[in-house]
Order: structure tokens, then C-alpha cells, then sequence
């Protein structure tokens, strides 16, 4: 199997490990590359496929580091790679357009918002969660894992309806954009204007910044 590809004819794609057989890598690239603007490469040097890790130690997926977006090759299908290159594009952008997407403080204000009303639902249900979560946007490892552990996310799925499109968003900022980012460009762009405003106007201007003039 041919294990060197490249993406805009520019950026390396490699296939550390082999992938399950129903996926075709060629095919995965030819989709990226009519899906998701040129553009929103800018800060990606090279995309990789395989084991690494640092998806146990932290059990994830994918993660986007130094210019490179590691993605692993256990994937059931070529639309779960796909999302989980656009949600590491997401991360990729964080950076150079940090003071675009948080400067102005409305980003985590609606998040906050959110998250607030999550943490009342709860802990209207009988869940015991600690108040100092009710003004942090950051990550918090222990609120991440009671989520995924003790609640759930399955479970979760029915509280955060309206307020935020997957399970995983609700975990920190950083996650609630990535997530919305995801939406807008894989799944229903109507919903998360819907839910999110402020969500889908920052990533509006990303995917399309002439929108702004």
C-alpha cells in the first residue's frame, strides 16, 4: 500500500500504520480537498496516520502539535478520519487567530452561558458538582472525566440539547470552538447559528473572512 501522499499538492499526508480496509486514503484526500478551503491549512505542515502515544496518555484520537496534525489509523470509517482532521484544523488556527476568535471576550461569555446552564441542569438531577467550575472556560481534567466517565456521554447527549452540539464541546472553550468549528463545515452550519451565534460568526469569518467586508 502506498504510504506517501499529499494534500493541495503541497502539504505531506503519511500513513504511519496500515488503515482498516473500507478505507481509502486517496479517496479520504480527494474529499478534503473539494470540502474544507486551502486556506485553513495555513498552519498545518503535515498530516499523519498511524499509533502514537500520546492518544493513550491523553485517550484521544487525533491532536495537532508544532505544525503537524497526528490523527490514528483505528477508524471505522473514512468520515471519522475526516472529522477528526477538520476538528485538529480547528486547533491548528487557535494560535495565529487567538485575539480573533477570544479577544473580544464574546466567545467565552456565551460559553460560559452555556456551560453555567449545563452545571444547574446537573445538579437539578442530583449530580454533585463543585462551584468552582461555574466561571472556568479552561480545561478541567476531573469535569472532563466525570463527564465521559461517570455521566457519560451518551447520557450527557440528552442534557445538552440547545446549548451545545456534541457532548465534547461542553468540556472548555478551546473544545466549544473546535467542535462548532467541526459543525459548521462537516455537519449542519444551520444548527450551531442556530444555538451559537457568536460560535458560528468567529468560524464564519475563518472559513469565509470576506463575509466581514
Amino acid at each position: 500500500r502506498k504510504k506517501e501522499f499529499s494534500l493541495f499538492g503541497r502539504i505531506p499526508f503519511l500513513l504511519k500504520d496500515p488503515l482498516p480496509d473500507n478505507i481509502n486514503l486517496e479517496n479520504l484526500i480527494n474529499h478534503i480537498q473539494k470540502k474544507i478551503p486551502e486556506h485553513l491549512f495555513y498552519e498545518v505542515d503535515m498530516i499523519m496516520v498511524g499509533q502514537f502515544p500520546e492518544f493513550e496518555e491523553r485517550q484521544v484520537k487525533s491532536v495537532y502539535t508544532d505544525g503537524a496534525i497526528y490523527a490514528t489509523n483505528e477508524q471505522t470509517s473514512e468520515k471519522d478520519l475526516f472529522d477528526d482532521i477538520v476538528h485538529e484544523i480547528a486547533h491548528s488556527l487557535e494560535k495565529p487567530y487567538g485575539h480573533r476568535i477570544y479577544g473580544d471576550d464574546n466567545l467565552e461569555l456565551e460559553y460560559l452561558g452555556k456551560r453555567q446552564k449545563l452545571l444547574d441542569i446537573l445538579r437539578a438531577n442530583g449530580y454533585n458538582i463543585g462551584y468552582d467550575l461555574d466561571r472556568t472556560p479552561d480545561y478541567v481534567q476531573e469535569f472532563d472525566e466525570f463527564l465521559y466517565f461517570d455521566l457519560g456521554f451518551e447520557n450527557l447527549k440528552s442534557y445538552i440539547r440547545g446549548l451545545f452540539v456534541t457532548p465534547y464541546s461542553a468540556t472548555s472553550i478551546s473544545e466549544y470552538f473546535s467542535e462548532g468549528f467541526e459543525h459548521y463545515l462537516v455537519h449542519d452550519p444551520a444548527y450551531l447559528r442556530k444555538i451559537s451565534p457568536v460560535l458560528y460568526s468567529k468560524v464564519e469569518f475563518l472559513v469565509e473572512p470576506e463575509t466581514e467586508l
